[in-house]
């Protein structure tokens, strides 16, 4: 894996971070995007903030393919919060998003969770954009981003011919303090 760039931001009063970098296993992309397709929920279609096809919320929790790339970001997600001797995934559930009306709404997480992501398995879309760091990070075929979950994310309408698959999580912790 390459480590690209760092956003950290104290404008509010927590310190809000975003990390963006490329997951390099490109076999395990494409199996994770095919299970997408083959695991859309018609009824969860717009019922969130995800306005567009989805899957289970906990579809990839226990992937393996999921779990593999989860298994490589760990330093990154150490990068970003500090040592945890444990974290797990809490819930991740794959996006399908089409031309036209399809668009991720704006939302924040506000502290649900340790830290959120999204995996990008394609190169389709305009971006997932933050309004705290005011930043678009481009969908890169196994690019994934980390960020604090008060930061304000969102996917516009866009007007690709391909759809964009992704896969949204966020990761809860068990922490222990260091012992010196």
């Amino acid at each position: 894996m390459k480590y690209d760039v760092l956003f950290r931001t104290v404008a509010k009063p927590i310190d809000l971070y975003l990390l963006k970098n490329t997951y390099l296993e490109k076999d395990v992309i494409e199996r994770l995007k095919d299970k997408i397709e083959k695991n859309l929920i018609k009824e969860n279609f717009g019922i969130t903030n995800v306005k567009a096809h989805m899957t289970s919320w906990v579809q990839f929790c226990n992937d393996p393919d999921f779990k593999q790339f989860f298994k490589a970001i760990i330093p990154d997600i150490h990068r970003c919060v500090g040592p945890h001797k444990q974290v797990y995934i809490h819930n991740a559930w794959g996006n399908k998003l089409n031309e036209g009306e399809h668009h991720v709404a704006k939302h924040c997480h506000h502290q649900t969770t340790l830290i959120c992501g999204v995996l990008h398995l394609d190169d389709n879309g305009p971006g997932l954009h933050f309004e705290d760091f005011d930043t678009t990070i481009k969908e890169v075929t196994g690019g994934y981003v980390l960020f604090h979950p008060d930061a304000w994310h969102e996917v516009k309408k866009f007007k690709y011919t391909s759809p964009r698959y992704s896969i949204a999580f966020n990761i809860h912790k068990n922490w222990y303090p260091q012992t010196r």
